[in-house]
């Protein structure tokens, strides 16, 4: 959720918690969120992400483009 909102330019939490709440039928439908009690607040996406090992994470994300060049074979898919 914090990579769509930083992809979108959103600067801080709670920026990234109202693009969820405006989005959140896209959320559940288009890419299948459950969201039973909604979207988290702002301090619980703060406090998801400082628990998160930065290079860990960084890791993950690039193993996540790297899938994408990989299974799209080189052709470019804009991911914004």
């Amino acid at each position: 959720m914090c990579i769509i909102g930083i992809a979108c330019s959103y600067k801080c939490f709670i920026d990234i918690e109202s693009l969820l709440k405006s989005n959140i039928e896209y959320l559940r439908k288009d890419l299948g969120m459950e969201l039973k009690n909604g979207t988290p607040s702002h301090d619980i996406i703060k406090r998801v992400m400082a628990s998160c090992d930065p290079q860990k994470f960084s890791n993950c994300f690039l193993n996540f483009a790297k899938s994408l060049t990989e299974s799209t074979k080189g052709v470019f898919v804009s991911i914004d």
